[in-house]
């Protein structure tokens, strides 16, 4: 049996523990979600679940769970909790606690990391999968990322991703993992320090120095034969006025003399991917989530569940121009076709090849790399 414990600030109206359990090679899985950490304290004291805790699980699992309700309780109680922050305020404890702090801010981030953690302080990121780091690890970690994007800081955010995706393609690449350990090619923690790594170690070290630089970058996950992993930059760039998202795939360009996968337009990306035979998986707060969700609200004629799927696009899309920078916000009296159609122009956004010579090092302002771009072609 596997536990693992988070402590989530929810609604006020939340008041059930979340309960969730996976089976694998003859052996549970469980995850216990506490809505606070007075309903979470609650339990130590009482040491009491309750049915409606667990309605959602499998009849085996259910069982399973009733079967072994004593080993369970001891596990929650000589476990360390994980408290999901949102935002710094979220902090209640800093004592023999694990911090995930994935939703927070580069800035927030290190301002816990020098100022309000102590050597029992442990943490989870967004850039290290599940691997719990001390405070040690974290505080090296992110001294490294800030003194490689130290000189980068003057330059402009399209600069600063070329720069950052020039520097990661010369980074070996192992195509298959190091079994037995998933860490050390793909979280940020250990790839800082070893060669080679996968395209979910290039995927969190790319995400990691333009987050270190106010860039918003997620990852995207394909599902294929052997599952793939890229990235989704939103650009703001003052200096060149391109504002967008794109695709980069630092694999994909991984040793070679070719800027094919920098910046690509998101259609393309999905057009090369599927060709290949992946299927996209889940990319946070993506325009195909959006996508989705608006002709869903097509294809609905309840007014109550339009309205709900109407107040999820408008959350999407104001994440969407919060990831960009942009000083703008919807609300209920929109108009949702509109602002769909917005966000999927902001998908077709041109880089002319004088933007992307002025991007590109003097020393790199060869023709042939230029040709290499999915933007060659329209541009000429």
């Amino acid at each position: 049996m596997y536990l693992k414990i988070y402590i989530i600030n929810a609604p006020e109206e939340k008041i059930d523990i979340d309960i969730d359990a996976n089976y694998y090679k003859g052996k549970y899985y469980f995850t216990f979600i506490f809505p606070s950490e007075e309903k979470y304290y609650e339990f130590l004291k009482t040491k009491k679940l309750y049915r409606s805790d667990f309605y959602n699980l499998s009849d085996d699992a259910k069982k399973y769970l009733e079967d072994n309700i004593d080993t369970i309780s001891k596990l929650i109680i000589n476990s360390m909790p994980i408290y999901i922050l949102f935002s710094i305020s979220d902090i209640k404890s800093t004592e023999n606690v694990i911090l995930d702090i994935s939703n927070l801010s580069w800035k927030d981030k290190l301002y816990i990391i020098n100022n309000i953690a102590t050597n029992n302080t442990y943490f989870i990121d967004v850039y290290t999968l599940d691997e719990v780091l001390t405070l040690d690890d974290i505080s090296c970690m992110y001294k490294i990322i800030e003194y490689l994007v130290e000189d980068l800081k003057d330059k402009s955010p399209l600069e600063q991703l070329y720069s950052i995706y020039n520097f990661l393609k010369d980074r070996p690449f192992l195509s298959s993992g190091i079994k037995g350990n998933k860490y050390l090619s793909r979280s940020l923690n250990q790839v800082l320090y070893t060669n080679p790594i996968v395209c979910h170690g290039f995927a969190n070290y790319f995400k990691a120095m333009a987050n270190a630089l106010d860039i918003s970058v997620e990852n995207t996950f394909w599902k294929g034969e052997i599952s793939h992993i890229s990235n989704i930059v939103y650009i703001n760039d003052k200096k060149y006025d391109i504002v967008g998202i794109f695709a980069i795939d630092i694999t994909w360009d991984n040793k070679k003399n070719s800027i094919k996968h920098f910046l690509h337009p998101i259609k393309q990306e999905k057009d090369e991917k599927y060709s290949e035979n992946f299927v996209l998986f889940k990319n946070k707060n993506s325009v195909d989530e959006l996508f989705l969700k608006y002709l869903e609200f097509l294809k609905t004629n309840n007014e109550k569940d339009r309205l709900e799927i109407k107040l999820k696009i408008i959350y999407i899309i104001n994440k969407i121009y919060q990831l960009l920078k942009l000083d703008k916000r919807i609300d209920i009296i929109c108009n949702i076709t509109e602002e769909v159609k917005l966000i999927f122009e902001l998908t077709k956004v041109d880089l002319s090849i004088f933007t992307l010579s002025s991007i590109l090092p003097n020393n790199e302002k060869s023709l042939d790399l230029l040709k290499t771009s999915p933007y060659y072609k329209r541009c000429i």
